[in-house]
């Protein structure tokens, strides 16, 4: 497939996941001037670097083409992530690879897990799985998180992956540890590309930055 093709495959999704009714209903939620509100972010749009693997590697096609679109509560007590996953990420012919079931649950858990650690950073302990049906290709998958528990350095978070339907396709629950050595991993770069709360001005009105990260043009890195 050419860079033409690929940047084509990326646009059509693109206006699919905007057109979704899930998304038209989320939207209608968002307030970032008010803490018990939602905002619209997308995490995953940037790299620090080229070996990322959501937002470098499986970043094709026939993977996974756009980053997710994310709703979270600007408390950060909760999400909900929409991919969309494509026919290259198998492991039976025509379903998901659980593998990657288990990458998407760990990034999308942890997001709201770092969100809530005191220096925004952290690592996963544990993450437990339940799958409970085929995830099937070349569909939109929606994610939802919810933090259960939060002490000190330690976070644990609840999600479960669902299709368009409602259809619960998996369960997990991750546990999240702020190292001692956080300083080290902290980087206000990570902000932006887990998709942080946009920043709000003395007057409630949010400020022209970029929640998907870097720039304030909206342009996110393409597929390959």
């Amino acid at each position: 497939m050419t860079t033409s093709d690929a940047l084509q495959t990326a646009d059509q999704l693109e206006q699919e996941l905007q057109s979704l009714e899930l998304v038209k209903e989320l939207r209608g939620k968002v307030d970032p001037s008010d803490l018990q509100g939602w905002y619209e972010t997308r995490p995953a749009s940037r790299s620090l670097s080229p070996h990322s693997l959501m937002v470098t590697t499986l970043r094709s096609p026939s993977l996974i083409a756009i980053p997710p679109l994310a709703f979270a509560r600007c408390d950060e007590s909760a999400a909900v992530l929409i991919y969309h996953l494509g026919e290259s990420l198998c492991g039976h012919e025509g379903i998901i690879h659980g593998g990657i079931i288990a990458t998407i649950l760990d990034d999308s858990l942890a997001r709201n897990a770092f969100l809530s650690l005191p220096s925004k950073t952290g690592v996963t302990a544990s993450l437990n799985i339940s799958y409970l049906k085929p995830t099937k290709t070349n569909q939109f998958i929606v994610v939802r998180t919810q933090l259960e528990s939060i002490q000190g350095r330690k976070a644990i978070v609840n999600g479960q992956i669902e299709d368009l339907a409602g259809n619960v396709l998996a369960k997990a629950t991750g546990l999240f540890i702020e190292p001692r050595n956080a300083q080290v991993l902290s980087d206000s770069r990570l902000l932006a590309i887990w998709g942080e709360r946009p920043s709000i001005s003395t007057n409630d009105t949010t400020e022209t930055t970029d929640s998907a990260g870097g720039d304030t043009d909206g342009k996110i890195d393409p597929v390959v």
